[in-house]
């Protein structure tokens, strides 16, 4: 899998290279076009002549005449006696520097020395030289995912120098869970978020997944918030969890409702086609696939004895990526933007939600753990088959999600902090329950 996944990011770094290509020829045509007399200089086949006037040179070339200074022109008279090239303009960026650029990035370590020397090149890359700063960008985070992948121990060191140095911005690196800080020994509760809260515009498909989810949840809980938007299913979410049969089984059952909502939100024609080709199940009737599809993987299984019905093959190669691609979209109405990036193992198949609209707006962790990181990653592991781990960080209010890594048990997991949040909202409520003290939510 992890020769695949090389193949495929060499394949990306030539198909970058074509596409930098036609960009440039594109870019060099418009050049042309609004700097006649420069390029006509620059392409002059025969030398300038010169005219002595009023201790001035008088220059005359097929691009035009101009006039330089006697002094300047002898001491300079290698400029003046040949012709112009492209490498006398710093802000023309030509297509050997573009190869050279090519080949350094390529033949460029993955160590902290060398990513430092293509940021360092990148930092004082002219602004015009665009094919130079896309290759040097795409490089720079090739890189480190590999130091990622490589050497963990030094990618922390190296990537919180490049951030601090201004050598790149934070929103590039591969991946950022080093940066969370690890949660205090001593203290009974967790630190909130001190960044600004993020002013949130959804967009017209937001509005209506938010609509549909809703109703869904509105129809697990019995319960209908008067409140509008996402402050309405936090409120539902929070009525459910502080009510008794949400706090019992140690709060399994706000796991529950919660993946049967995602489950009716996927419609039944969506998990079959994923389990199939992301996670490699064959279909079978107890997963609840359509009986065609389970027809016709049996007649496929008289000539392929091996495909039984439910047996996993996968999940493929491709599915954790793939899945980060696809998921944010569709995802942006309950936690607000996010971009694909690398896991934290320096592998393809991670999603960094930037602040997360669900954490903002509840300030509750036990929300955020019964009612979006445990019920999300058993709904992609039992009803998907691909395996998910959420990981919080209450300090940002960042979420990183990773397709294809095995999440650790809450309560073991070294990253997961102690306690509610300081300023949870709920924290009273909670604690005066009188069903509290034997199912804690927050823990």
């Amino acid at each position: 899998m992890a020769l695949r996944l090389q193949l495929l990011q060499r394949h990306g770094m030539l198909f970058l290279f074509v596409l930098l290509i036609v960009a440039g020829s594109a870019s060099a045509y418009l050049h042309h076009q609004s700097c006649p007399r420069l390029l006509s200089h620059i392409r002059a086949s025969q030398k300038p002549s010169l005219n002595f006037e009023d201790g001035e040179v008088a220059c005359t070339s097929e691009g035009g005449s101009w006039k330089v200074d006697v002094s300047t022109a002898i001491s300079k008279s290698n400029l003046v006696s040949s012709d112009l090239q492209a490498s006398d303009f710093p802000g023309i960026e030509t297509w050997e520097a573009t190869f050279s650029t090519f080949t350094t990035c390529l033949n460029a370590q993955a160590t902290p020395i060398g990513v430092t020397e293509l940021c360092d090149k990148l930092t004082t890359s002219p602004a015009s030289h665009y094919r130079t700063r896309v290759l040097l960008s795409f490089f720079i985070k090739q890189k480190l995912a590999e130091l990622l992948r490589q050497n963990p121990a030094a990618y922390s060191p190296t990537a919180a120098f490049l951030v601090q140095s201004n050598k790149i911005a934070r929103r590039d690196l591969p991946n950022v869970q080093f940066f969370a800080p690890p949660p205090p020994p001593s203290s009974d509760n967790t630190a909130d978020c001190t960044l600004p809260p993020t002013s949130y515009q959804d967009s017209i498909l937001d509005k209506v997944l938010l609509g549909i989810f809703r109703n869904i949840v509105q129809s697990e809980t019995k319960y209908t918030s008067p409140l509008p938007g996402i402050k309405g299913l936090l409120d539902e979410g929070k009525t459910y969890m502080l009510s008794e049969e949400g706090q019992a089984n140690d709060s399994i059952n706000q796991h529950a409702f919660v993946k049967r909502s995602l489950g009716r939100l996927m419609t039944p024609f969506l998990p079959p086609f994923y389990r199939l080709f992301m996670a490699g199940i064959v279909p079978s009737k107890e997963r609840g696939d359509p009986d065609w599809l389970v027809s016709l993987f049996d007649s496929i299984n008289k000539s392929f004895p091996s495909l039984t019905p439910g047996k996993q093959l996968g999940p493929w190669f491709y599915a954790p990526a793939l899945t980060s691609i696809v998921t944010p979209p569709f995802l942006q109405f309950l936690v607000g933007p996010s971009r694909p990036n690398y896991r934290k193992d320096g592998q393809l198949g991670g999603l960094l939600v930037e602040k997360c609209k669900f954490l903002q707006e509840s300030g509750c962790k036990g929300l955020c753990l019964h009612q979006c990181k445990i019920p999300a990653q058993e709904f992609f592991q039992e009803t998907l088959g691909l395996s998910l781990t959420v990981q919080p960080n209450f300090d940002t209010q960042e979420c990183q999600w990773s397709w294809g890594e095995d999440p650790l048990p809450h309560r073991t997991d070294p990253a997961w902090p102690k306690g509610c949040l300081v300023g949870c909202p709920t924290r009273l409520q909670l604690s005066s329950s009188s069903f509290s003290s034997s199912s804690p939510s927050n823990s």
